[in-house]
């Protein structure tokens, strides 16, 4: 029970975290974004920001401090032992960055590699 908890603490943190950057950038919450027209602006805020820019904000800040806060929240949440907060911050920053900058480049990638519908089958 007590990992049921601590894995819904660590998914919490990181919906919370993601949808706090999703308002403050103006895009569309990323667990919403479903329609064309948002993946439009989405394309549109990306040309405005920039491909580095995208990825320190929108990967970096976004999504790996998302996984960074979930992986300390869990073995934080988990371990009995007393922590050193050195070692914790030192995780937190590489998984933060590491997770960061290939997030940010897959999703800078995939925004811009979207294909349209395939075409109607011909009999």
């Amino acid at each position: 029970m007590r990992y049921l908890l601590t894995f819904i603490a660590g998914i919490a943190v990181t919906i919370a975290w993601s949808a706090i950057w999703d308002l403050l950038l103006g895009m569309p919450v990323a667990f919403l974004r479903r329609k064309a027209k948002d993946r439009i602006r989405t394309r549109e805020t990306l040309m405005r920001i920039g491909h580095l820019r995208y990825i320190l904000t929108v990967g970096v800040l976004r999504s790996g401090l998302a996984f960074g806060l979930a992986m300390v929240t869990f073995d934080l949440l988990l371990d009995r032992s007393p922590h050193d907060w050195h070692v914790e911050a030192v995780k937190f920053a590489f998984l933060s960055l590491f997770f960061g900058l290939l997030s940010g480049a897959a999703s800078w990638d995939a925004a811009f590699s979207e294909k349209g519908p395939p075409p109607p089958l011909v009999r």
